[in-house]
């Protein structure tokens, strides 16, 4: 048994190896990556004004996997996917939640992370019960 998980174990690295090499060498070519750097802690200036945050580092990660090397440009969040998809730049990288209006214009990673919005009141709000009363009173709403 423990010969069996040794080999099973063998298989899984070699298997694992063998896709890490089956990444493509893109021979370092420049890839253009557009953000907004506004959405903490994937993307943002620090307080020096370095770009800073996950995607940055995944980002890194890719380009020294695949050889390639990062053009960094910024533009504002209602135009960047129809200027990836008009393909002035190559990649788009701010957060993007996945939509199928999206996915329309735009092809998408895999998902690397998921997130949900809730809202935390005092326990003795009365003025709404859910969501759905809380949008209902326009009193209530400082933005929209």
């Amino acid at each position: 048994m423990k010969l069996a998980g040794a080999i099973a174990g063998i298989v899984l690295m070699t298997g694992s190896a063998i896709l890490a090499q089956a990444l493509p060498d893109l021979g370092g070519r420049e890839i253009t990556v557009v953000t907004e750097n506004a959405y903490p802690p994937l993307q943002f200036l620090d307080k020096s004004g370095a770009a800073v945050g996950w995607e940055y580092d995944a980002m890194a990660e890719l380009a020294k996997r695949m050889n390639f090397t990062i053009k960094y440009e910024n533009i504002s969040w209602d135009a960047m996917i129809p200027a990836v998809s008009e393909g002035q730049f190559d990649i788009g990288m701010t957060g993007i939640t996945i939509k199928d209006d999206r996915k329309e214009k735009v092809d998408f990673s895999d998902p690397y992370m998921r997130s949900e919005m809730v809202m935390l009141v005092r326990g003795d709000e009365a003025r709404f019960t859910d969501g759905k009363s809380f949008a209902a009173d326009t009193a209530l709403l400082a933005a929209a």
